[in-house]
């Protein structure tokens, strides 16, 4: 209270300047009805009545404002119906003050209730915040700055052509053709401005390098737990290249995809996107440079919500495999089967996937060869990754070639080529991310703990 409101002292001083001006006719009473002619009621009436009472007369003014059906001009009764009888008592000379005497103190001054005020924020500065820039001027600005080239919004890419419908001012159906494109921010731009924007934060420059002596060198390579190169320059140059290597992580959330209208967020459309990835992860065995150091980077991590990963790593949506782990819902529950089950690489993916002969007929068309198969082809499938076939029926076949599977149902996204031949060596897609599927388990942690 004493925080945000005013003291009881302060209070009563305030309340006292302001009476001595009120009494001294430089400050002006609030008018809490304002134009008396505002309002319509029968006034002889009540003048009549109100000069007959005597005093100390115990007054309801808003008893009275129902009495004479005070109105105002839309014929409604206001709520401060008492508050005007009031006012029009004052105009015709009556002194309010000698009716409800018990609520005056000694007789002579009404008792007024003092009310502690609020502190004003910024009471002498007040800041009135500027009006938001019409949409059109909006547009002319930024078109105006990308003319100039002030602002970089990347490049077009993956371009699609569809149809739609235009009426024409004389009122003819038009079939026109429009084109749309995504946008992308190259990866070698990203990686330059990492540099400028983070090259302040680098320990070691190429200089430093030179005064290394083996014993240092041997330190460094046994603190990163990596293998020594034999010769030692070799040693050198490999050290640093390891400290001058950056991860990076890849983060891409479904719900990124559905906001945008042309993007069906389908895994055709996404699939479209493919080739402009693998032109940029091309360009990673290429070093960036900063003030004369070579600067690496090296694709590391995948991360995003679970349609995301299962696109990304070719894995099925749904089923009795959904897990990017391989684990079937049934086993979810058991502890032990998820202890001794290690989730595949995508090296190991795709080593499963090519175990068989389908996955040959993998296309732009055909983005799925292993779902929806007839009994011919299961046979064919089964029987090249070595199972019996004989005597088992069609559905016998599919549960037996999904237990393989494991949900895996094309290549990942960036494998349509070798995986060494892309830099994508050390490329991990995690079986869950923290953010999604972890935070409700952190939570109960957080809830736990602090009663053991």
């Amino acid at each position: 209270m004493n925080t945000y409101f005013e003291t009881t002292q302060a209070a009563r001083l305030r309340t006292a300047r302001k009476n001595q001006k009120l009494k001294a006719g430089v400050q002006k009473p609030k008018r809490h009805a304002g134009k008396l002619g505002n309002y319509l009621f029968d006034r002889d009436v009540f003048q009549k009545f109100i000069e007959a009472l005597p005093s100390c007369s115990k007054v309801s003014w808003r008893n009275l404002g129902i009495r004479f059906q005070v109105k105002n001009k839309s014929g409604l009764r206001p709520s401060n119906a008492g508050q005007v009888l009031m006012e029009a008592a004052k105009s015709l000379g009556i002194d309010v003050s000698k009716f409800k005497t018990e609520n005056r103190i000694s007789g002579r001054d009404y008792a007024q209730r003092i009310r502690r005020a609020r502190h004003k924020l910024m009471y002498e500065k007040v800041s009135i915040p500027p009006a938001s820039q019409p949409t059109r001027k909006l547009h002319t600005e930024i078109r105006r700055r990308l003319n100039n080239q002030e602002i970089y919004v990347g490049e077009l890419i993956a371009p699609k052509t569809y149809r739609r419908n235009h009426i024409t001012s004389s009122g003819v159906v038009e079939e026109t053709e429009v084109t749309v494109h995504g946008r992308k921010i190259p990866l070698e731009h990203i990686r330059r401005q990492m540099n400028v924007d983070q090259g302040l934060l680098f320990r070691w420059r190429k200089d430093d390098y030179e005064n290394l002596d083996e014993e240092t060198i041997l330190k460094r390579f046994s603190k990163l737990k990596i293998t020594v190169p034999s010769e030692p320059m070799s040693a050198l140059d490999e050290l640093m290249k390891v400290e001058h290597t950056r991860n990076l992580k890849v983060w891409h959330d479904h719900s990124d995809i559905l906001n945008h209208s042309y993007s069906k967020a389908t895994d055709v459309d996404q699939l479209s996107y493919t080739s402009t990835r693998l032109e940029d992860i091309n360009s990673l065995h290429q070093p960036t440079y900063f003030k004369g150091t070579s600067i690496y980077h090296v694709l590391r991590v995948f991360s995003g919500d679970g349609p995301a990963r299962q696109f990304e790593a070719g894995h099925q949506r749904g089923g009795h495999y959904s897990c990017l782990c391989g684990i079937s819902v049934k086993e979810h529950q058991n502890l032990e089967c998820a202890l001794r089950f290690n989730p595949r690489t995508l090296s190991e993916r795709m080593k499963i996937l090519k175990s068989g002969v389908l996955w040959k007929e993998y296309s732009e068309r055909n983005i799925n060869p292993l779902c929806n198969l007839k009994k011919e082809a299961l046979t064919d499938e089964l029987e090249a990754r070595g199972v019996d076939t004989y005597g088992k029926s069609a559905a016998e076949m599919k549960e037996k070639l999904v237990e393989i599977l494991h949900g895996i149902q094309r290549p990942p996204a960036l494998l349509s080529s070798d995986i060494h031949s892309l830099s994508l060596s050390r490329y991990e897609i995690p079986p869950c991310e923290p953010l999604h599927d972890l935070s409700n388990i952190v939570q109960n942690l957080i809830t736990e703990l602090p009663t053991r």
